[in-house]
Parts: C-alpha cells; sequence; structure tokens
C-alpha cells in the first residue's frame, strides 16, 4: 500500500488524534457508573494503560473505539 500523504502531513494528521476520552469511552464510562460501579480510568501502573479499572474486583477495561 502506497501512502499519499508525506511524512510530514501524516505526523500532523496522526498528533491529532486523541487517546483519551473518545466518544466510545465515554459513553462506556457512563453506562458502568449508572449501573454503580465505582472504577479509577487510565491507570499508569499497569501494562497499557487500561481505560476504566476496578481496583476491589482486580479487573480492567479496554475501550477500542473509533479514531
Amino acid at each position: 500500500m502506497v501512502d499519499t500523504i508525506d511524512q510530514p502531513s501524516r505526523s500532523r494528521v496522526l498528533a491529532l488524534v486523541k487517546g483519551k476520552n473518545t466518544g466510545p469511552e465515554l459513553l462506556v464510562r457512563k453506562l458502568v457508573f449508572s449501573a454503580g460501579y465505582r472504577y479509577r480510568i487510565h491507570v499508569k501502573k499497569l501494562p497499557g494503560s487500561p481505560d476504566l479499572t476496578f481496583p476491589r474486583r482486580k479487573k480492567v477495561i479496554f475501550v477500542h473505539g473509533c479514531f
């Protein structure tokens, strides 16, 4: 596959891609919170910095949404 955009332009475009607080992530957070679960977001200590972390339950959620 040939890239049709030069490297500086591609870099500018990808710099605008959000990594946190995306639409799908906010939707999941709203649903989880309304269900009564409490969580931490983007815990840096864990591998991959999961989107939602439930420390007491030792569970995490990664939201792979649109970009």
